[in-house]
């Protein structure tokens, strides 16, 4: 399932930034929007074509738009198109949302295109290498067969996790919903944590982090324009886990520019929505590398309550022993949602840890109560949450 995932990902809203977001961030923001893209699957999709993601972008109207593909790269393959309205790199043929659609609304809308993609057919080939010997291949003996095992059991737990989680598919408004990015996340998490370090450069924290520096320079580069990052949808997760946390930008949802983002999001899928963003939000205020992100987070979970005591529920949820997103992060089972009374929404969801069987794991509760004034619209009461 998880190199599946690879296949795809390899070939908010402002009221949910941070309440102080406003004081430092530059007096014209760099607004900041991400596009999920499928690659390949573009061209057979119905909800989310090459017409769609075509339809989409004219709506952003962005001035800078950073893509998919290396920066060395780019230029040649801008100076044909401009020429010759042709391409010929191999790897931009790849990439039907550049070829048909990003190209020739470059002409359209005269936007720039700053290429931020980190891959190198190197990586690509050491990665190969790196996963055949260890899973073992052609009769060779794995490099690790006890790491290997660890590794299967959970991609297999992992699995069974992601099953239950609801609607997938490539309909675009569940593609650039939070319960997405969660899922998508946790889909990665054994890849991450056995193969980061045995692939080197081109493991999927380590590219991450690759593509992240080049896309932190164009916005440096860009400050003040609307910026669309247009990337494979499995990295989409990574890049909002920074840029939701990041005071020099202003990160618009995407969604209202997708197919169907016109219509109102329901009550309970709101619901939804803020339960993952406040998981989120613990996250980044006692698991995240350093802390760094722990001032903004803390304003997040701030500006979701009153009176402030209700905090006192993260109390103990302090990063664990174990030194891995994977080991030590809140897995969220299903949320369910129920209505109390007008405005008032009761939530209900397991915790997992790694591993745990699902009924073993304890399960949170909270009344979410419609309120204009908290971050996410809903201020959080009788919070419940496993410690």
């Amino acid at each position: 399932m998880i190199f599946a995932l690879l296949s795809l990902c390899l070939a908010q809203s402002p009221a949910e930034l941070p309440q102080d977001q406003g004081a430092l961030a530059p007096s014209k923001a760099t607004e900041v929007l991400v596009l999920g893209m499928i690659h390949g699957s573009h061209r057979s999709s119905e909800k989310w074509g090459l017409d769609e993601v075509r339809e989409t972008i004219r709506r952003i109207k962005p001035d800078v738009v950073l893509c998919e593909i290396p920066p060395q790269r780019w230029p040649g393959v801008a100076e044909t198109w401009n020429e010759s309205k042709t391409i010929l790199d191999q790897r931009v043929k790849r990439f039907p949302e550049y070829t048909d659609v990003l190209l020739p609304l470059m002409d359209e809308l005269h936007f720039e295109v700053e290429g931020c993609a980190a891959w190198t057919a190197e990586m690509a080939a050491s990665r190969q290498r790196a996963i055949a010997a260890f899973e073992g291949t052609a009769g060779a003996d794995p490099e690790d067969a006890e790491a290997l095992q660890a590794y299967r059991d959970a991609d297999a737990w992992v699995s069974e996790w992601a099953l239950k989680q609801g609607p997938d598919g490539d309909d675009p408004m569940v593609i650039h919903s939070r319960a997405y990015d969660h899922v998508t996340k946790g889909t990665l998490l054994p890849y991450d944590h056995w193969l980061n370090e045995r692939i080197g450069l081109g493991g999927w924290t380590n590219i991450n982090q690759a593509h992240y520096q080049l896309i932190e320079a164009a916005l440096r580069k860009h400050q003040g324009k609307r910026v669309l990052i247009t990337f494979g949808a499995g990295h989409k997760y990574w890049f909002l886990e920074q840029l939701r946390w990041d005071q020099s930008v202003k990160l618009i949802d995407v969604r209202p520019f997708l197919p169907g983002g016109a219509t109102p999001r329901t009550p309970e899928q709101k619901v939804i929505e803020e339960v993952y963003a406040m998981a989120e939000s613990n996250w980044r205020c006692f698991y995240d590398d350093g802390n760094r992100f722990m001032r903004p987070a803390m304003a997040r979970i701030d500006a979701s309550m009153s009176p402030r005591d209700a905090m006192t529920f993260i109390n103990g949820l302090r990063r664990g022993t174990r030194g891995s997103t994977f080991l030590d992060q809140e897995w969220i089972g299903p949320v369910t949602v129920l209505s109390r009374e007008e405005g008032a929404y009761q939530v209900r969801f397991p915790v997992l840890r790694a591993l745990q069987a699902a009924d073993e794991a304890p399960r949170a509760s909270a009344v979410l109560v419609v309120d204009d004034k908290m971050a996410g619209g809903f201020r959080w009461t009788e919070i419940d949450w496993p410690r």
